[in-house]
């Protein structure tokens, strides 16, 4: 019994120690796993980034530079690796030891207490047994405690604000056939991307009239890629008030207002899938709509090479114009010409595979995607968000004029400009600068204003200044 007696009080000993062992390790181990999720992130996106931009890598010669970059970030993991596992063999070198000086004390009372020989194998079975189960027991529990960084990674993001599901004030559906007009006022408008932050754009006024078209311009940070964000109610206001065709969309449900207006993004995306699946979401267009979109964005080009694929006949109307106007039905190929598309362009085929993001596009030709897309609704209230920026200036230009065309005339354009000959034959531009506008008028009339006025200064610092004041003050007298 006193063998007993002193196993026990040896057992509470260790099993304090063992306890105070692991806590020491968890509060340590914890911060160091976390840390080493943390740094495994960089390296997947730095992967992703590489694989994305492997041309512009090469053509650039930068090899070495993200090279050496991929190894510090590996190299900052495996040293996250390290001390996570220097933690390990710490807590497991520190419960080894108190387990071996719990069995030496065991053993010492056993000689002392001169018990007998099978008592003392069992006593000495008990202490070896119960060592290795206690500091297995601790070592899950601080396993578990340590790899909770995971849940608490996953929690983060599902805690994550997000923009709520449903309007924070009632919301009302608007008329059926809003908007009509397409007429916009923006009254005293304030917004920002958080509270903290200064307003992105403050006091805002102006008004656009049904079926103009307005260029937006400023120079970076300016306010313009904020105003389309409220437009679409992304940004919320802080004061202030957006009034279309009279309804203020404050009001409005936002999944209405994002259905009835169409917007060409900055950095365009696409899902994966099929081309046809990111023309037409819904599948209730015909293929010849699709690809007369395609083609008003120089997407599809008719060619007369031999190289050449004929279009069906029910499609090659609404590809050619030279075949508008036949009869419906006539089949004799010298008086119905048919359009053709090179056998080598994608975009003649509805069904051509489209990777997710539309990684397998290049940026102009996911651009044009999305512009195409936003022409198949032929929306009242329309806007391009540098829509062109990706692409070349002729196609930017081409593609842009084929766009406004089509739209109806009574459509309301709102043109955020990449390149200022994007709004020079636009009906008005409106200039921004820190979030307010400073000028608003024709372009004609802002570049007669001279060398006093914000657009006219742009104008001058463009690249394309001649062709610029060419076209602008052409237009004018035309």
């Amino acid at each position: 019994m006193s063998v007993s007696k002193y196993v026990l009080a040896l057992a509470v000993v260790l099993f304090y120690f063992y306890t105070r062992v692991a806590i020491t390790y968890i509060s340590t181990a914890r911060d160091v796993k976390r840390l080493d999720a943390v740094l495994r992130s960089p390296i997947y996106d730095q992967f992703s980034t590489v694989l994305v931009g492997l041309v512009t890598i090469r053509a650039f010669n930068r090899m070495a530079y993200y090279t050496d970059k991929c190894f510090s970030l590996v190299d900052a993991k495996l040293r996250a690796m390290w001390y996570s596992a220097y933690t390990r063999r710490w807590l497991d070198t520190r419960m080894g030891a108190l387990g071996v000086v719990f069995v030496l004390f065991v053993a010492g009372s056993i000689v002392l207490g001169g018990i007998e020989p099978s008592l003392a194998g069992f006593t000495l079975t008990f202490a070896l047994t119960y060592s290795e189960i206690v500091m297995w027991m601790l070592q899950m529990v601080s396993e578990i405690e340590v790899t909770g960084n995971a849940v608490q990674r996953i929690v983060e993001y599902v805690d994550m604000p997000t923009e709520d599901s449903k309007d924070k004030k009632p919301a009302v559906d608007p008329p059926a056939a809003w908007p009509t007009s397409g007429a916009i006022e923006i009254n005293d408008l304030t917004v920002g991307y958080a509270d903290h932050l200064p307003p992105a754009l403050a006091d805002l006024n102006f008004s656009i009239k049904s079926g103009e078209r307005v260029g937006i311009v400023g120079r970076t940070g300016a306010g313009k890629s904020s105003l389309a964000l409220a437009l679409f109610r992304l940004l919320e206001p802080r004061k202030g008030s957006i009034l279309i065709d009279h309804l203020d969309i404050s009001n409005l449900k936002r999944e209405e207002i994002r259905r009835r207006m169409a917007i060409i993004p900055q950095d365009p995306f696409l899902f994966s899938g099929t081309l046809r699946s990111n023309l037409d979401f819904e599948g209730n267009r015909e293929d010849y709509e699709l690809l007369e979109a395609l083609r008003k964005v120089q997407l599809i080009r008719p060619n007369t090479d031999d190289d050449t694929t004929a279009v069906p006949s029910e499609v090659s109307s609404a590809i050619d114009d030279d075949s508008a106007g036949k009869p419906a039905g006539e089949t004799d190929s010298e008086q119905a010409p048919v359009a053709t598309v090179a056998n080598n362009d994608i975009f003649s085929n509805l069904s051509t595979s489209i990777a997710s993001g539309g990684k397998n596009l290049s940026q102009g030709q996911r651009q044009l995607v999305c512009l195409a897309r936003a022409l198949l609704v032929r929306p009242k209230v329309v806007m391009l968000d540098e829509a062109t920026s990706a692409v070349d200036t002729d196609t930017a230009a081409q593609a842009l004029q084929e766009a406004l065309s089509i739209l109806p005339s009574d459509s309301t354009v709102l043109i955020i400009a990449h390149r200022l000959s994007t709004v020079a034959t636009t009906d008005k531009v409106i200039v921004l600068s820190e979030g307010r506008v400073i000028e608003m008028g024709s372009p004609r009339e802002l570049v007669q204003k001279g060398e006093g006025g914000a657009f006219f200064s742009l104008v001058q610092q463009s690249s394309e200044r001649e062709e610029l004041l060419d076209t602008i003050l052409g237009a004018g007298e035309a």
